[in-house]
């Protein structure tokens, strides 16, 4: 039995950019959201970027903005037409011929992801990868978005791997951001993908 476990972070990883941001100017394209909304988006990302909020702030506060009151079926009926040019254009070929050699081996993979499960679902599938983790945001009995249920930020993605190493001798980790040092820090191995400057510093301490 294969003793590898592979888990791979997907924004900036496994794909170019942030996937959550360009579905968001997909939405406004569409009119489902509005300009402002991606202005403000644009704006907390890049407070986020600079250590200013955290992953969990981030979230509340483009949720409050965007998606509460509206109605998971309806952003999730755009899904596949945006997928299906934003994948194709925005796969990293080099972590991609990763994630494919560790489903060659037989290795157990795990897509671990910041992105609301929505999103990282369908993407999963479009990587034949089984197995993922990712923010989830609760509906109502009417299927409209009301709350944020948990965030996968570092410390979620570590918590989740955590019940998945028993047995594994090798593990690797595939990120970009020092956000996922948590985790990294759990990996016999680590993969780093463009990595930003506080992980690149992490990884030269090491």
């Amino acid at each position: 039995m294969n003793s590898n476990l592979d888990l791979f972070d997907l924004d900036g990883t496994l794909i170019y950019g942030n996937g959550s941001f360009s579905f968001c100017c997909y939405l406004v394209k569409k009119s489902i959201l509005s300009p402002f909304h991606l202005l403000y988006a644009l704006f907390v990302y890049l407070l986020s970027s600079l250590g200013f909020l955290s992953q969990r702030a981030l979230h509340e506060k483009i949720f409050a903005h965007a998606l509460r009151g509206k109605k998971l079926s309806q952003i999730e009926s755009f899904i596949p037409s945006f997928l299906s040019g934003f994948l194709e254009r925005s796969v990293n070929p080099s972590t991609l011929s990763y994630l494919q050699e560790a489903q060659k081996s037989g290795s157990r993979v795990v897509l671990l992801s910041n992105s609301p499960s929505f999103l990282v679902a369908p993407i999963a599938v479009y990587f034949g990868i089984e197995e993922w983790g990712a923010t989830e945001y609760r509906v109502d009995e009417k299927g409209v978005f009301c709350d944020i249920a948990h965030v996968m930020d570092g410390e979620a993605k570590a918590a989740y791997a955590a019940g998945l190493i028993s047995g594994k001798k090798n593990i690797t980790v595939y990120s970009d951001s020092y956000q996922d040092l948590p985790l990294l820090q759990m990996a016999t191995k680590t993969v780093l993908v463009n990595p930003d400057r506080k992980l690149l510093r992490w990884k030269k301490g090491h």
